[in-house]
């Protein structure tokens, strides 16, 4: 029997008898409801079969000589009040008023899979999600999230989660890709490692980053200097973190704790609010440029120890009584994707020092500049120009490139407007080609100047290029497609 029950507290969720939740569930609860507003509505399905924890069930826990049920609880929340007669109602819009799904296993890590749309948390920041499709009180809903679940310890740890919870998002998303099965993931590292892996020992970096491959992907490890870390390589180990993130890429990111040899893996799906601030730059002549990426201090993490769609600090994370820092992380690059972050960065720089392509386009503006580095789809960058652009004559230049399916794009703006969310130029680079004597760039724009690189352009070429455009507009709206904006705080 399904029941339905109104809370208007955190405190009716706890006086639930049926429900019997251990000590660490609790506390994960207690952070979810800090994040919801109340009163909600809680529905109970009390035999759920979970395909995620009935994979692992088949595959581990059956074959125990004393054994958790295969079966799971859902709970469902929704906002506001909703009676029976409103579930039984086809009219009325249940699919609104969705908080998100959480399953509750048999065995001692209770939270298993979680799906919470971030529309209805605490929140204030920039996300990616995907469009989940699940069964709720005999309907069809769809619910933008992100996969999360806690591990289970012994057949998942928090690598095998982390992974499990990206190649689902992707899986969802692409049809390219297909989504995991637990024992998928547990499967891979089994027959690539030099030991046993059940009961989960977790994974290393390297072996994660294999299974990232063996689902289509080429995964790109960026590993910290630690020991012999310089200001520079601190600076650059962020800044191309943030540029994957930028990009809406979900990454698996490696967290050492102060004086342990075991780490801990989760995944990193948007970051916080934009803070200006003018401390760093690069100098090209009489200018100055700023890096967005500089103005991005925290995160938005899924870690399998919290909650879904946590905040914290690039380093300083959220429940941990010890200090922490990044150690790695690994990104799922698309496989035709040649350029990484680093290389794409050190084409904008120099593209920006050339006399003829690059700042000095922009003298009549200012002295100091910001830019922000992304990667985007030629799909999401098309859209992203055509609905950020007023004139039809730019509208015509964007709809009609032939271009490669994904693009590195460096936006260059002054300070205020990029607080104003527009960008006076950008510089676009093909991700497939040849570095080297600026084989790599693909476009540029100015205010009145815009440039197509066709295949044998040099650099003379492409500055009369440049020079001989129609007049376009000097502003446009920065890209923001790659992550949707959430602001309920």
């Amino acid at each position: 029997m399904n029941l339905i029950y109104l809370l208007n507290s955190a405190e009716d969720f706890f006086e639930i008898e049926n429900l019997k939740l251990n000590k660490k569930a609790k506390e994960r609860f207690h952070l979810f409801f800090s994040k919801i507003n109340f009163p909600m509505t809680l529905y109970i399905e009390q035999f759920y079969n979970d395909k995620d924890y009935s994979n692992i069930f088949y595959n581990f826990y059956s074959s125990k000589f004393q054994f958790p049920s295969k079966y799971t609880k859902r709970l469902i929340f929704f906002e506001g009040v909703i009676k029976k007669e409103d579930i039984l109602n086809q009219d009325f819009n249940l699919e609104d008023r969705l908080i998100g799904i959480m399953v509750l296993r048999p065995i001692k890590n209770q939270i298993g899979k979680v799906l919470i749309n971030p529309q209805k948390l605490k929140i204030d920041g920039f996300i990616r999600t995907t469009s989940l499709e699940i069964g709720c009180c005999g309907r069809k809903m769809c619910l933008e999230s992100f996969p999360f679940s806690a591990q289970d310890s012994e057949f998942m740890s928090c690598a095998e989660t982390t992974l499990w919870s990206i190649l689902n998002y992707y899986g969802t998303r692409y049809p390219e890709y297909k989504t995991a099965l637990p024992h998928e993931i547990v499967k891979i590292s089994d027959e690539n490692g030099y030991q046993r892996v059940l009961p989960s020992s977790g994974l290393n970096y390297m072996m994660s980053s294999l299974i990232l491959k063996k689902f289509g992907f080429a995964s790109k490890i960026y590993y910290r200097l630690i020991e012999n870390k310089t200001e520079e390589s601190e600076i650059n180990f962020k800044r191309w973190f943030h540029y994957y993130v930028e990009s809406g890429i979900p990454i698996m990111v490696g967290i050492k704790f102060e004086g342990e040899n075991i780490g801990h893996a989760i995944s990193c799906v948007g970051h916080g609010k934009i803070h200006v601030d003018l401390n760093r730059s690069y100098k090209i002549d009489n200018f100055e440029i700023y890096n967005s990426a500089d103005f991005i201090h925290e995160y938005i993490y899924m870690d399998d120890n919290r909650i879904p769609f946590e905040i914290s600090e690039f380093d300083k994370f959220n429940g941990y009584d010890k200090n922490t820092l990044i150690k790695y992380f690994i990104v799922p690059l698309y496989k035709r994707i040649y350029i990484d972050a680093s290389e794409a960065e050190k084409v904008f720089l120099n593209v920006l020092k050339n006399k003829y392509l690059g700042i000095s386009n922009l003298k009549e503006f200012g002295t100091k500049f910001a830019i922000r580095i992304f990667l985007t789809t030629s799909k999401n960058y098309k859209n992203g120009r055509f609905i950020g652009n007023g004139n039809e004559n730019v509208k015509d230049l964007y709809i009609n490139l032939s271009m490669p399916k994904f693009v590195w794009v460096c936006e260059i703006t002054t300070i205020d407007l990029y607080k104003k969310g527009k960008a006076l130029g950008e510089i676009v680079i093909d991700v497939t080609a040849t570095i080297g004597d600026f084989n790599e760039l693909f476009l540029i724009r100015y205010p009145k100047k815009f440039l197509f690189k066709h295949k044998n352009d040099n650099i003379m070429t492409m500055k009369k290029k440049l020079e001989n455009i129609k007049k376009i507009p000097k502003e446009f709206d920065i890209l923001k497609t790659n992550l949707r904006e959430i602001k309920n705080v």
